[in-house]
């Protein structure tokens, strides 16, 4: 129950959430019961297009020790949902996550590419300055 309302306290809708979890009773989803899901990508339902969703590369931040996890994502309500569910073997040790960064992109490769080449960085400075500005436009060249 707190990982849905840690959920709702970042902003997501209950009516969508309940179903991300399958330990709420009669969990739907968008009015489709469906599943767990623990894939890199949202599960769709009868009638749904990936239009629906928004691509994100996302940087969460550790409230443990500060460290940072770089990801991407089609479905960002779900995705943190998992992060700090523990669904995400490498994460589990660093729980809670906190969003400290998000950027839409146009599609799911964009945001994969931008992803790979911000985990390239290994650069702790760069990822503050990051997070701080809230922008990746100024290392443009990098990424």
């Amino acid at each position: 129950m707190a990982e849905l309302e840690y959920a709702l306290a970042l902003g997501a809708s209950a009516e969508r959430l309940e179903g991300s979890n399958p330990s709420l009773p009669n969990a739907k989803i968008n009015n489709y019961p469906r599943p767990w899901f623990s894939g890199r990508s949202a599960p769709m339902a009868i009638g749904e297009t990936r239009a629906q969703y928004m691509n994100f590369v996302y940087i969460l931040q550790s409230e443990k020790n500060g460290r940072y996890y770089i990801g991407s994502t089609n479905d960002l309500e779900l995705r943190l949902l998992e992060h700090n569910a523990g669904k995400t073997k490498s994460l589990r040790h660093l729980k809670p996550l906190k969003l400290v960064f998000k950027k839409e992109v146009d599609s799911l490769n964009d945001a994969r590419k931008i992803e790979k080449k911000l985990k390239k960085l290994k650069n702790g400075n760069i990822i503050d300055k990051i997070v701080a500005d809230g922008d990746i436009t100024g290392f443009a060249a990098m990424v």
